[in-house]
């Protein structure tokens, strides 16, 4: 079955503040701010706080901590939830997210995101070009014009939307990530002051952490995947290599609740669709996934001889630990009986979903 190696884990230290509180908001702050292009109609854009000016410097005592704190954390789903919680923190960040490059396409998408609507969340997609336009200060990118970011946002956010920040995170010289920080009350004034050189320790202590974390170096998801129709040719090409089938069912909810917990701001679709995508690579091609109700989900497998569910349990439950820290871990399969050899695959499909 091909079950992956054991990852090593650690628990996590908490990191703390970076930047100072004090605001910059005088003339110099506002000299070279991007110039929003395209404001939905009929939407008041939110007025500003004044604040008392003040010569806010980066803690680079902050940023070594923060640094650190990266290199520690466990290379597992847990450990991604509290990567963005050790941003969050330390730059402040009350509107933003971080996203990673899917092995399944070309897109940055999203693992963890705070503060924005339902509408951002499923909008934010950033393709690959979207760096290539933009006007780089430092190592922070800051869209010249706010109009190129409006797509991936609802018309609401982008109404409220002063400024971006993002921060490209490479490994092994591919952009892997980016730490994208949206803001509406001119925060990021505080982020936009640290050079190049004070933010290339966060930036080198994330890339590395990425090339850790083996649920990115999975390339692709199985083709097996589906529902009733691909079940059906599915057990017709099985049949054609005398296979026998188990078939299980587990619900993937409990452990999605442990990373709710690791971070409320984890991106509940994104970690669905990991899960699902470890348990597929498991098997290589010889089961399928059917999506049932409320995060159940039925595995058909195929193999030469009958599996035993509770060895086959164990299994999957080891090799999940490859990519969550957590030991508790575990899916709990529940045996459906498998379809009778002479009944057609259709209807053999319809009698696994209906039992699941």
């Amino acid at each position: 079955m091909g079950l992956l190696d054991k990852a090593s884990t650690q628990q996590s230290p908490r990191s703390g503040g970076l930047l100072s509180k004090a605001e910059h908001t005088g003339p110099a702050a506002q000299k070279n701010r991007p110039v929003k292009t395209a404001v939905p109609a009929g939407t008041a854009k939110k007025k500003r706080t004044e604040t008392t000016p003040s010569a806010d410097k980066p803690n680079t005592d902050g940023i070594i901590r923060l640094a650190a704190g990266i290199s520690e954390l466990s290379p597992s789903l847990e450990g991604i939830a509290e990567l963005f919680e050790l941003l969050k923190k330390a730059f402040s960040i009350k509107k933003g997210a971080l996203l990673t490059r899917s092995s399944e396409s070309e897109f940055f998408l999203p693992r963890a995101q705070t503060g924005l609507d339902i509408t951002s969340r499923n909008r934010l997609r950033i393709p690959p070009e979207f760096l290539t336009v933009q006007s780089a200060r430092g190592a922070w990118i800051v869209p010249s014009e706010l109009s190129t970011i409006q797509p991936y946002l609802s018309s609401r956010e982008f109404a409220l939307l002063d400024e971006v920040c993002i921060l490209p995170v490479y490994s092994e010289s591919l952009c892997s990530g980016l730490v994208m920080i949206l803001s509406d009350t001119y925060d990021t004034d505080k982020v936009r002051k640290l050079s190049q050189a004070e933010i290339e320790p966060v930036q080198h202590a994330i890339g590395s952490y990425f090339t850790r974390i083996k649920l990115f170096q999975l390339t692709k998801t199985p083709e097996t995947s589906g529902g009733s129709l691909e079940l059906e040719r599915f057990i017709h090409k099985m049949r054609e290599y005398q296979m026998v089938f188990t078939a299980v069912r587990f619900n993937i909810a409990p452990l999605l609740e442990r990373l709710q917990t690791a971070s409320p701001d984890v991106d509940l679709f994104r970690a669905r669709k990991d899960t699902l995508r470890i348990i597929e690579t498991l098997f290589e091609g010889s089961s399928v996934l059917v999506s049932l109700h409320s995060d159940s989900y039925l595995l058909l497998l195929a193999t030469k001889r009958q599996q035993n569910p509770a060895l086959l349990q164990h299994q999957v439950g080891l090799a999940l630990q490859n990519f969550f820290s957590d030991s508790r871990t575990v899916l709990e399969f529940t045996t459906v009986p498998s379809p009778l050899p002479g009944i057609s695959p259709k209807q053999a499909a319809s009698e696994l979903i209906a039992a699941g």
